[in-house]
């Protein structure tokens, strides 16, 4: 079959609204945020089904599968029992815009994370998640208004060290900058040449949707590590979630059963093509 049943994917419909994703849906459909607080999907759907847009209430599914390459025999295994933990974040970054380069980035600072949905990949190292569109939504919108994030255009290197001299200048002039890791960055992007920016910008309250993994390796501790994070503007939410993304976790992940097996290659069949992502890529 080509895609899974859909008991596969956790229920959100009952789940009650924080204040924080009411301000979100409220704003969006034009509620009062006090009116949607504490109460879920399937109570607001009802009581204000001619007043909001029943596309807001409904959720994107995710399916995904994560894998571990072993080195050694160059053989993937797949990941199992691992959390797989969707957030909802917001930033305020440094936008760093040098003159005349095509490429900028960005330093976050003051983020601030909320749960959506965490759930677990199954023995083959599947997952199955959904997200609410409204959260999609906010995300869309706010980018729209950042037309210096590009959204069809993949980084070409990894982050260029700023010098530190930049951040004791800032630090004088802005206090909430006295915290910033200039060697901690996101980027770099292509520029919008046509948008007006100073070298250093300020954003604030950037969202975003962006999930993290972890696993209990040592069964002895109990502990669980990070395997993967996707990192802030890596999901391509206006393209949506195409197929089932081979998700690759990092080398301290622990892995079970090899892709090889016959059990396993059933599964892919069923499951159609993948396209595969390292730790840390673009989705």
């Amino acid at each position: 079959m080509a895609t899974a049943p859909y008991d596969h994917y956790p229920d959100l419909s009952s789940n009650r609204l924080t204040a924080t994703a009411a301000h979100r849906l409220g704003t969006l459909s034009r509620i009062g945020p006090d009116l949607l607080v504490g109460m879920s999907v399937a109570q607001i759907g009802h009581k204000f089904r001619l007043m909001i847009d029943p596309y807001l209430l409904s959720f994107a599914r995710m399916r995904g599968m994560l894998v571990k390459n072993d080195d050694s025999t160059d053989i993937e295994h797949a990941v199992p029992s691992a959390n797989v933990h969707i957030e909802f974040s917001e930033c305020n970054l440094l936008g760093y815009f040098p003159p005349g380069s095509k490429w900028s980035w960005y330093f976050p600072f003051a983020c601030r994370r909320e749960h959506i949905v965490t759930v677990q990949t199954d023995e083959y190292g599947y997952f199955y998640a959904m997200v609410p569109r409204w959260e999609i939504e906010w995300v869309l919108r706010a980018r729209q208004q950042y037309p210096q994030f590009p959204l069809h255009v993949e980084p070409p290197a990894p982050c260029e060290p700023i010098d530190d001299t930049v951040l004791q200048r800032l630090s004088v002039e802005h206090e909430a900058f006295r915290h910033l890791d200039l060697q901690s960055c996101i980027g770099p992007f292509q520029r919008n040449m046509e948008a007006d920016r100073a070298e250093w910008t300020q954003l604030n309250e950037v969202p975003d949707i962006s999930f993290r993994i972890t696993q209990v390796v040592d069964a002895a501790s109990g502990v669980e590590e990070e395997i993967y994070n996707a990192g802030q503007f890596q999901i391509r939410w206006e393209q949506g979630w195409r197929g089932t993304p081979k998700i690759v976790a990092q080398s301290n992940a622990k892995p079970g059963q090899p892709c090889l097996s016959a059990d396993y290659r059933t599964r892919i069949k069923e499951s159609g093509p993948f396209k595969v992502l390292p730790h840390g890529a673009r989705l």
